[in-house]
């Protein structure tokens, strides 16, 4: 009897059984002993099916179902292990070593620990936290009996009947259902579904097979008995009987396969375990890791089906009938992108060509991957494999695209076959029609217990995007069905740039909604179903059924009918599948996460090798994340990204290659980058020392190239030391459309090095409260285009060291009211107009040199005091037109000589005294000399006088004499004295 057998014959019998086995212990006997001269009953953690009970005598026929067994002395035990090895009638490897002299364990086995002898079924022995999960639920929990499936855990198998288990009665002892085809298992969780050509249901939700209706399937017979096949026109041929093998890359021969499960869908990849037979207890584990192998699996006189695939998992379970076990999980090549973790960026690369590369650098060569599409694919600027696998980064892609794939298998190989329409997909090989039975024991390949279900699902697919390239224009696009917008979805953002993409991805989006509105689930004992693979369903009803259909998924399991003794009349193979009508176009549904960010990420600002501005017409510049391990530091390093700005109309602040900045992502998208501001480190440290400095606020920018001088706005806000500074490394330039307004409290300080130019277009006033001091150290050129005035409250003050030159085309007329001095080296003014001077007190003009002006037109003095000029060398004055001098008193000294020339009249007006002393001789010449002098006139010269007073003219001298050449003539009275 099995191990399991005994578990359920303890089980059933209750305490009394519990107590009697507990008799059976010597004394002093360990916990889980039998005998003080027997091992105790060592259970392994991982129970198999067919593993016999060791150290107890087998059941004789013809003992009660009650009678317990008597224990083995340790000689039996040893004979037995030595006759018949590990294995069926000896101790499984892991009991061994519990023995005196027992052989080593093979270096994979689990090495089951000691476990209590005492087993009821979960109601006892260990607490229910500490005992294994195949013995924690109660028998109406459901059937949750170790298996020997796979790795996985697929499935259940049922247990063997017991020898008093009757025909028909199920395996617990409980009576079948009325109809059942199967023993019936104990548990609940009963699953009902409406199913065409369903009877009744089994345990776990697996449906028992029917006649139609009113018609019931007779239960099996006894043990080994194999169901009559029906009679069934059309179709491929059938047997019930199937075998498998499995042959691995890593060793040579063939392995026998015990149970195999296959797990296969479009779109996915699919999962191959099986349970192996081999020959050699040690297998290296580690070796059969990532090598080749390849699983049979043949009905009859047939042709057998290969899946070939990669091992990604390895257990060692025992041994059974001097074989060894294991088990093996097989995926495709692909699979294995999922323990390739990174980041990266993929740049002016279409979906397709950034997944030719990942496979390509995953090792999977034009062998391994066959592209079926049609259509092509617009390239992305910008595409991230952001902090995911390889995996989902190629599923996601192919997903956003509408691109589907399939496996091919044969012997030694399978291929990745991908594409993006019906034409992809292919027929069943060989007979592509399917008849429908009400029962899977036929002889012909069929499909059964078919479940037609339709669900409601959006029929309008609605997407929208926006483009910086042409932001006022929207970017949207939608598919519908023929019956008008009911249900629809709206997506934002769609990820396109043009409408024409928009509208693909639109009717992708649609078209894998109604692939999964009405889906058909069956069972079939076919063995060619696969997905990708269609198939015409013939027989069944209603009618719309008997159509074409694409298999979407699979679920094959396959069980050894020499392994499994107990399931006689039982399928060794039965597979499961979804399938939708073939004319429904097949998209993938987007099942793989995008990636999102969750806040923003450092980068460095990247441009070509000794570029420090690196940026695009729009102001974008390219970075170098810190976690791209494969991207260059240049400007092939991103995409362009735009920066991020001040919240004015019009502020650009562009970084420089170098700076480390941090970016952020539009909706966590790690495909849409945004620069957002600047970062100090440790190389680039603030423009001032902190904290010291802790004060300052600074806009600086760097002199380009090379950053030797820097442009600065800074702020100082320390209490007493307030400041605001502007710095320009260069020229600063100050523009104001309208007004300009300057207001200084206290003091204004402005010092030009070189040049300074003022111009004003129209009118200047400068108002200085108390004094203006202006410090020119080379010229000064002052010139206005049209009037000037100056307006000098108090006194007026000019100094020239050497030259001072007044220039004035037209008139000049000076108003001074009080006095005029004028202190130079030299004097000159030149008028080419006509000049008016007006002093209202003294005007004193000193030149160390000459004096000289030139008046164009007419001259204009009136001095209320004196006028008094003091030249060393000489006083010039050339007057075109008149002159005027109205002046107190004039007083010229001239250290050399006067020249008056006058081409028209010359007139002097002296109000008061006129003094003209003359060191030398005293020539006057003209052609009439008239002196008017009202007072009288006295001229003095060598001791003689000549004095004209109130009519009368006196001679005083010494002597007189009065010659003439020609005549004297003398009228009047004549006195003669002397």
């Amino acid at each position: 009897m099995s191990l399991a057998g005994e578990r359920r014959r303890r089980r059933g019998r209750g305490a009394r059984a519990r107590a009697h086995l507990r008799s059976e212990r010597g004394p002093g006997a360990r916990r889980g002993g039998h005998g003080a001269g027997a091992p105790g009953l060592v259970r392994s953690h991982r129970l198999r099916r067919g593993l016999r009970v060791h150290g107890l005598h087998p059941r004789r026929a013809g003992d009660p179902g009650d009678a317990p067994r008597k224990p083995l002395a340790r000689a039996d035990l040893h004979a037995a292990r030595r006759a018949r090895g590990p294995g069926a009638g000896g101790l499984p490897v892991a009991h061994q070593r519990d023995l005196p002299g027992a052989g080593a364990v093979p270096p994979h086995h689990p090495g089951a620990r000691p476990l209590p002898d005492r087993d009821d079924g979960g109601r006892g022995g260990l607490p229910r936290h500490l005992r294994p999960w195949w013995s924690r639920r109660g028998r109406g929990d459901g059937d949750h009996r170790p298996a020997a499936a796979g790795l996985c855990g697929a499935g259940v198998l049922p247990l063997p009947q017991r020898e008093r288990d009757r025909p028909g009665e199920g395996a617990y002892g409980d009576q079948p259902r009325r109809g059942s085809a199967l023993p019936q298992r104990a548990g609940g969780g009963l699953r009902a579904e409406r199913a065409q050509g369903r009877g009744a249901l089994q345990p776990g939700g697996d449906p028992l097979p029917r006649g139609g209706a009113g018609e019931r399937v007779a239960p099996v017979g006894a043990p080994g008995a194999v169901e009559k096949p029906a009679a069934l026109e059309g179709g491929t041929k059938h047997s019930v009987h199937a075998r498998s093998w499995i042959e691995l890359d890593a060793q040579p021969g063939a392995g026998e396969v015990w149970d195999l499960r296959l797990d296969d869908a479009l779109s996915r990849p699919f999962t191959l375990s099986v349970e192996v037979a081999l020959d050699t207890p040690d297998a290296d584990l580690e070796a059969l890791l990532w090598t080749g192998a390849t699983v049979y699996l043949a009905e009859a006189d047939s042709e057998p089906r290969a899946w070939h695939g990669v091992v990604e998992e390895a257990s060692f379970v025992g041994g059974l009938d001097g074989r060894w076990v294991y088990q093996l999980t097989l995926r495709p090549r692909v699979s294995g992108l999922r323990f390739r973790h990174r980041s990266r960026i993929f740049q002016d690369l279409d979906a397709t060509g950034v997944v030719r590369r990942v496979l390509r650098d995953a090792g999977l060569t034009d062998d391994d991957v066959a592209w079926a599409t049609t259509r092509s694919y617009p390239p992305r600027a910008y595409c991230v494999q952001y902090r995911e696998t390889e995996f989902d980064f190629v599923s996601r892609l192919l997903e956003d695209e509408g691109i589907f794939y399939a496996f091919e298998h044969s012997p030694g190989r399978h291929v990745m076959r991908l594409g993006d329409s019906a034409a992809a997909f292919s027929d069943l090989e060989g007979e592509s029609r399917m008849v429908f039975s009400k029962t899977e024991h036929v002889a012909r390949e069929c499909v059964s217990d078919l479940v037609f279900a339709s669900q409601l699902r959006s029929d309008v697919h609605i997407t929208h995007d926006w483009n910086q390239e042409n932001p006022t224009r929207v970017l949207e696009a939608e598919a519908r069905g023929d019956d008008g917008p009911t249900r629809f979805r709206h997506e934002y953002p769609g990820g396109f740039a043009d409408t024409r993409d928009g509208g693909r991805r639109a009717r992708d989006r649609r078209e894998a909604q109604v692939a999964a509105r009405n889906v058909l689930r069956g069972r079939s004992n076919c063995l060619r179903l696969a997905p990708g693979r269609r198939f015409t369903l013939e027989g069944a009803r209603p009618d719309h059924l008997c159509q074409p259909w694409l298999v979407t998924s699979l679920k094959m399991h396959f069980r050894d009918p020499a392994r499994h003794p107990d399931e006689a009349g039982r399928q060794s193979l039965q597979v499961r599948f979804e399938a939708i009508p073939a004319s429904v176009p097949y998209r993938s549904a987007r099942v793989t996460p995008r990636p999102r960010v969750a806040g923003k990420e450092s980068a460095v600002i990247a441009g070509p090798p000794g570029e420090e501005i690196h940026v695009d017409e729009q102001g974008r510049v390219k970075v170098h994340f810190y976690w791209d391990r494969e991207g260059s530091v240049d400007d092939r390093a991103t995409c362009w990204m735009r920066v991020q700005q001040a919240n004015t109309a019009g502020a650009m602040m562009i970084p420089r290659v170098g700076w480390e900045v941090d970016v952020g992502f539009e909706n966590g998208d790690p495909d849409r980058p945004v620069v957002l501001q600047k970062l100090y480190n440790q190389e680039t440290m603030p423009p001032y020392g902190l904290p010291g400095e802790k004060t300052q606020g600074a806009w600086q920018t760097s002199t380009y190239p090379g950053g030797a001088g820097t442009n600065e706005l800074r702020l100082q806000d320390g209490n007493g030391g307030m400041m605001f500074f502007v710095h320009a490394s260069r020229d600063f330039a100050l523009h104001a459309s309208h007004d300009l307004t300057e207001q200084v409290t206290v003091d204004a300080t402005e010092q030009v090095t070189l040049t300074r130019t003022a111009s004003v277009a129209k009118t200047e006033e400068v108002s200085v409260a108390g004094n203006q001091s202006t410090s020119v150290t080379g010229d000064t050129a002052l010139e206005t285009n049209a009037s000037r005035t100056v307006s000098i409250g108090a006194t007026d003050t000019w100094k020239v060291a050497r030259n001072q030159s007044v220039t004035v085309n037209g008139s000049r007329t000076e108003d001074i009211g009080g006095m005029m001095m004028v202190l130079a080296n030299k004097v000159s003014e030149t008028f080419n107009g006509s000049a008016s001077r007006s002093v209202g007190a003294v005007q004193m003009i000193n030149s160390a040199t000459v004096i000289a002006e030139s008046v164009g037109g007419s001259r204009e003095e009136t001095i209320g005091g004196a006028r008094v000029e003091v030249t060393a060398k000489g006083h010039s004055e050339v007057i075109g037109g008149s002159k005027t001098l109205v002046t107190g008193a004039v007083m010229e000294k001239v250290g050399g000589d006067i020249t008056a020339n006058a081409k028209g009249a010359l007139a002097f007006t002296v109000g008061g005294p006129f003094v003209s002393k003359c060191g030398g001789a005293f020539t006057l010449g003209a052609r009439a000399v008239v002196i008017t002098v009202p007072g009288g006139l006295t001229l003095s010269a060598g001791g003689g006088k000549l004095i004209a007073r109130g009519g009368k003219v006196t001679f005083e001298g010494p002597s007189l004499a009065v010659k003439g050449t020609a005549s004297i003539t003398l009228k009047g009275r004549i006195n003669y004295k002397g």
